[in-house]
């Protein structure tokens, strides 16, 4: 039983991450043709084809993707719920749940983002395939950060700030609900 927990949550906690760097890619109008790009696209092409093409407005799209994002996660709640007691229940506290497993989740993803953008960019002295992908993805965030976050020198700390900020909100969430955020 705990291991199908750990397999279902793990599983179900990863696609609905590849859905909001897909969505996220789709947003930041990031480069299709990236080998990455495929990769990611190809994983979630099932969530995203058949409503790509029924839904012409671009902010329906993205809403409704996200719409399904968080009935994925409340159903996670539910399925893990009824593992755990061997009882069906849905609760109308799996509704706020699975809001705040989307911001996090959301948050976790922009984290390791920036964070392998700035670690790609210590090592590697050019441009490749894989940091011109996370360059894409983080760019629209972090130019927004340097607006208001000027250069120290030639240092940009923009992603420093953003990932201290993110570390912020994540321990105002520990904070507010102790016994919820951890197992989300």
């Amino acid at each position: 039983m705990i291991i199908s927990m750990f397999v279902s949550k793990n599983f179900l906690d990863a696609y609905t991450m590849l859905l909001f760097m897909r969505l996220w890619m789709e947003i930041a109008r990031s480069d299709i043709y990236n080998p990455i790009s495929i990769i990611l696209i190809k994983f979630t092409k099932i969530t995203f084809f058949p409503w790509k093409k029924i839904l012409i407005c671009l902010s329906y799209f993205y809403f409704f993707i996200i719409l399904k994002m968080y009935m994925l996660v409340i159903t996670k709640y539910c399925f893990l719920y009824f593992l755990y007691s061997h009882m069906f229940d849905f609760n109308y506290v799996y509704l706020y749940i699975g809001m705040f497993s989307l911001l996090k989740s959301y948050g976790y993803i922009m984290f390791w983002n920036i964070t392998i953008r700035s670690l790609i960019s210590w090592i590697n002295r050019k441009i490749n395939v894989v940091e011109y992908f996370f360059i894409e993805l983080t760019e629209p965030i972090l130019r927004v950060c340097r607006l208001f976050v000027p250069k120290i020198g030639e240092i940009d700390i923009s992603a420093m700030v953003i990932i201290f900020t993110l570390y912020f909100l994540n321990f105002i969430g520990a904070n507010l609900f102790p016994d919820v955020w951890y197992l989300l």
